[in-house]
């Protein structure tokens, strides 16, 4: 095959799949951030590896919100801040992780957003591990406001 041949086909192969592969601009290569070229929408994406702020005791203070929505999650209060653990040890594969202490009431908030109300599709990935369970736990929850009915929650029950 002539070298002139070999490029004229390299050329065509990457532009028929160049669209496609530059469509996937999410974290992980997985949607975008706002679902255009049919890709799936990301509109929240928390990574203990990308995007965590903490203080010099490890304290979480902010976790950024890596979907390109800007839905960063705050602890209200300091006394609800988790820990960053830059290494979580051989069962999360040496990679960070946010520790919830149990009993402290430890959680994130994030400010109201629309594009996280009335969907008749969700996906919820979740990576934790719990040390015990004792009685009902939230993993991921929302709702509007505390008198709508709108609402959607993951949690543990023993």
């Amino acid at each position: 095959m002539s070298r002139l041949i070999k490029v004229i086909l390299l050329t065509t192969v990457y532009a028929i799949n160049s669209p496609i592969l530059s469509s996937q601009t999410g974290p992980g290569g997985v949607g975008n951030t706002d679902g255009s070229n049919g890709q799936p929408e990301n509109i929240l994406w928390l990574d203990a590896s990308n995007g965590v702020a903490y203080d010099g005791s490890n304290n979480v203070t902010l976790w950024n919100d890596i979907s390109g929505n800007s839905n960063a999650a705050v602890p209200p209060v300091a006394t609800n801040q988790p820990l960053y653990v830059a290494n979580g040890g051989a069962i999360f594969n040496s990679q960070p992780v946010i520790r919830f202490a149990n009993g402290n009431n430890d959680y994130f908030r994030i400010e109201d957003n629309d594009r996280l109300d009335n969907t008749d599709e969700l996906t919820v990935v979740t990576v934790f591990m719990a040390n015990n369970f004792n009685g009902n736990q939230g993993l991921v929850s929302k709702r509007t406001d505390v008198n709508q009915d709108q609402a959607y929650v993951f949690f543990t029950d023993n």
